[in-house]
């Protein structure tokens, strides 16, 4: 009975895991990343985010949802157009999605609040290709934009986790290029 017990609670912990509501400091985004990557050990995908901001603004609710192989590159291409491998749309997505949640016209399921489609666009516009394009060309060789991308979110990511705070995209390209792609101990 007591091996019984112990795979009930493993699923109950596992469930909890999958579906519990977490609420975060709007300037810790790192924060859902970290979330995001311990559901991805755990051999799920999450697929769609559920992002509210709360009504002073100041901190994020987040809920995932776990879906099917595939879906994020199929996702990433409807909303953005962009082409991608299903990890690299992954991350590519769960920015595009904690991005959105910092947007003041971001109303999921209000009629007046910009459709996620705009606001994809917006992202491609505004964050996507002008961080992509400050990684000069020499340096980023054959690789293509979703590669660099992910890889600076990666960065991004272990710079933000030794900081213990989101360290932003500006300082992460500046150390990417700096660390990773001029040193020659790194290749």
């Amino acid at each position: 009975m007591l091996f019984g017990q112990a795979i009930v609670e493993r699923y109950c912990d596992l469930w909890h895991e999958l579906t519990r509501q977490s609420v975060y400091p709007l300037a810790q985004r790192h924060a859902i990343d970290q979330r995001v990557r311990r559901l991805n050990d755990l051999g799920f995908d999450v697929a769609e985010m559920q992002i509210e901001r709360s009504p002073d603004g100041d901190t994020v609710t987040f809920v995932p949802k776990v879906v099917d192989a595939g879906h994020h590159q199929r996702q990433l291409l409807r909303l953005t157009g962009l082409d991608a491998e299903e990890n690299q749309a992954r991350s590519l997505l769960n920015d595009l999605e904690t991005w959105m949640a910092t947007q003041d016209d971001y109303a999921p399921g209000d009629p007046l609040g910009a459709r996620p489609e705009v606001l994809a666009h917006r992202w491609v516009r505004d964050v996507f290709r002008p961080t992509v394009r400050t990684v000069p060309k020499e340096l980023r060789g054959a690789t293509d934009t979703a590669q660099i991308y992910h890889e600076l979110l990666e960065h991004r990511w272990l710079l933000s986790e030794r900081a213990g705070r989101d360290v932003g995209l500006d300082a992460t390209v500046e150390d990417y290029i700096r660390t990773v792609l001029t040193d020659p101990s790194s290749g």
